[in-house]
């Protein structure tokens, strides 16, 4: 396939839990991946978590649980 079309979303903070923005954001960029797919190009789609800074720190701290830990929970819910 010489079409290619590259879609991503904003990655999400993980020290809340998921609100409907969240999804919100995920839903269009997931249309608009399907629809490119449809007329025939071949869809790279990123998505991940933003694991990383001092306030997932301090709540995975507050939490009592390892800062690997509490961001592997988080990324489970969203």
């Amino acid at each position: 396939m010489d079409k290619k079309f590259y879609i991503t979303t904003t990655a999400p903070y993980v020290n809340a839990d998921p609100h409907i923005g969240f999804a919100l954001e995920i839903i269009q960029a997931d249309c608009v991946a399907r629809f490119k797919r449809l007329q025939g190009f071949d869809v790279a789609f990123g998505f991940g978590t933003d694991e990383h800074g001092q306030k997932i720190y301090q709540k995975a701290l507050l939490a009592k649980k390892d800062p690997q830990k509490y961001c592997d929970e988080y990324a489970k819910k969203i």
